[in-house]
């Protein structure tokens, strides 16, 4: 008899944990149907809205309302959209209208005059052209004498007389990648001399890697930091994605980086001087997987951190545009109070979790990486989260759907190359198809580090590159 209750409470057992994997695996395929074919935006109310007052209450009663919370979900208001305007650097044109003549006559029979305007702008879209520039070189001879005629000097080029097919394109992009290698060497020593770096890495193919399959996975690491009017961007091409390569990129650095829980940024925290943090919107951002999994109607313990973190992100927002010192007081002041009340909520439910489903997943890495998400307090020029990299790989990303791959190792560095370039004008505010051709006109007359410090981004105005 023993034995066969024995038997039973192992079936049972096995039972259970077959029953929790099968929750598990559909927890992972409504993910992966929601990243098909869902919405990509997580934006969630804003603060103080009905919804997120269901949980507005002492730390103490969190846990048990969520597990006895409502199946009634409050509809967050609906807000009207704010027109977003116009770039203000964008060039403009304008067009004045007028009364017709016969309506400048008033009733009375005196004459109208003007005594005030109304404007409106409108988008215009001027189609790509491609045309010839043909230079005319004067040749000046004496009529005095016989001595030799002089021609006029033609502007330098980068790279002299060739026609633009497709294999003289991509040398050419190759070629001009290697004249911007000493703009980006005085980039990376700005880069290096920031308090905060972000880092970020994404997959790049390239089909003739020495030695190495077509078919396999290379990188392109971006740094990106520096104070508001000298922002960087680099982007790197590697084939690997081992620890060595942030130590080789960001060798001699003293400072913070903020990274995701990539295991490769470990022995890049473990040198002297370099203090590491964690982004919290990748935390948020798995608790709104656990979210989006969990039965409709439904509120519970995703609902509790994401109101939590929102919170704090709120604080963010009100304090964007206030001193460094002034951030730092009102993180002590607002943020410690939820971060505190933040560490302690994993520490109650971490065990009644499984650790593979979406809310174990969160909660987990919430717990593993709480020393470095909760560091961004200690002073006011901390970043929240890794969102600034994020943004600067966002376009490479992009891109990639669209090419696919680099041919060659040379193709994938000048891409790194032009793309730093590129980043790094738009994060100081400069247009890229006028700032690129600005540099690329005076380089040929670059020889000295102060010629190609006038060339970076940041002492490049507008006016200058158009």
């Amino acid at each position: 008899m023993q034995l066969l209750l024995e038997a039973l409470n192992r079936q049972e057992e096995t039972a259970q944990s077959y029953q929790t994997h099968i929750v598990d695996l559909k927890e992972q395929i409504k993910l992966l149907r929601d990243r098909l074919f869902g919405r990509k935006s997580e934006q969630t109310v804003e603060p103080n809205t009905p919804q997120l007052a269901l949980f507005n209450e002492p730390e103490n009663r969190w846990v048990s309302a969520a597990d006895e919370a409502d199946d009634e979900v409050v509809s967050p208001t609906n807000r009207r959209g704010q027109r977003k305007l116009l770039s203000a650097d964008l060039p403009r044109i304008e067009v004045i209208h007028e009364l017709p003549e016969h309506e400048l006559t008033c009733a009375c029979g005196c004459r109208k005059h003007a005594i005030g305007e109304e404007t409106s702008e409108q988008l215009d879209i001027v189609p790509m052209q491609i045309r010839v520039i043909k230079h005319i070189r004067k040749v000046y001879g004496c009529r005095g004498c016989e001595a030799a005629p002089v021609t006029a000097d033609k502007p330098a080029q980068l790279i002299e007389k060739s026609m633009a097919s497709r294999q003289t394109l991509a040398r050419w992009v190759i070629q001009c990648s290697e004249h911007f290698q000493p703009m980006l060497n005085l980039m990376r020593d700005r880069l290096l001399e920031s308090p905060v770096i972000h880092c970020d890495e994404t997959r790049v193919q390239v089909l003739k890697e020495p030695d190495r399959d077509p078919t396999s996975q290379f990188w392109m690491w971006v740094q990106a930091s520096g104070p508001p009017d000298r922002k960087v961007v680099l982007f790197d091409y590697k084939s690997s994605r081992a620890q060595e390569v942030p130590l080789r990129l960001l060798e001699s650095y003293r400072g913070y980086v903020m990274t995701d829980d990539y295991a490769g940024y470990n022995a890049l925290a473990l040198q002297p001087g370099v203090e590491r943090l964690a982004c919290m919107a990748h935390a948020r951002r798995k608790f709104v997987d656990a979210q989006k999994v969990r039965p409709k109607g439904k509120t519970g313990r995703a609902d509790i951190a994401l109101t939590m973190i929102n919170k704090l992100y709120g604080i963010e927002r009100e304090l964007k545009n206030v001193s460094d010192e002034q951030r730092f007081t009102r993180r002590q002041e607002k943020s410690l109070p939820i971060l505190a009340q933040l560490k302690s909520w994993p520490d109650k439910t971490q065990s009644q979790v499984t650790a593979q489903s979406a809310k174990g997943k969160a909660v987990h890495y919430l717990a593993n990486n709480w020393s470095r998400l909760e560091r961004y307090v200690e002073a006011g020029y901390l970043p929240i989260d890794n969102n600034a990299a994020e943004r600067a790989i966002k376009p490479f990303v992009i891109g990639r759907k669209a090419w696919l791959f680099s041919d060659t190792v040379n193709g994938a560095s000048a891409s790194a190359k032009i793309y730093s370039l590129v980043e790094t004008a738009k994060v100081n505010g400069q247009e890229p198809y006028t700032s690129l051709p600005h540099a690329l006109e005076r380089l040929p007359h670059a020889s000295s580090v102060a010629d190609y410090e006038a060339l970076l981004p940041w002492n490049c105005s507008p006016e200058m590159s158009r």
